[in-house]
């Protein structure tokens, strides 16, 4: 599973479920989405003021947890 760590609260995310690989469009310079961010980060309008639907809400798909030294060590050292 790809993971990132979240550069705005801290967090493992998943880079399918949260905001890794849209951060590189050119729309997204200058704002918030041009950060890696997990679901619940992400914010709820997009910059354009389309409402972004999965924003604002974790995707429940695995427990939010810290991304600490040590979880990234285990991780891999799997």
């Amino acid at each position: 599973m790809p993971l990132f760590r979240c550069e705005k609260c801290g967090c493992v995310e998943n880079t399918a479920l949260g905001h890794y690989w849209g951060r590189t469009m050119k729309d997204f310079k200058g704002t918030e989405f041009e950060k890696a961010l997990c679901s619940e980060c992400v914010p709820s309008v997009f910059p354009d003021g389309s409402v972004n639907k999965n924003g604002g809400k974790w995707h429940g798909k695995f427990p939010k947890e810290e991304a600490t030294e040590e979880y990234i060590n285990k991780l891999l050292n799997y």
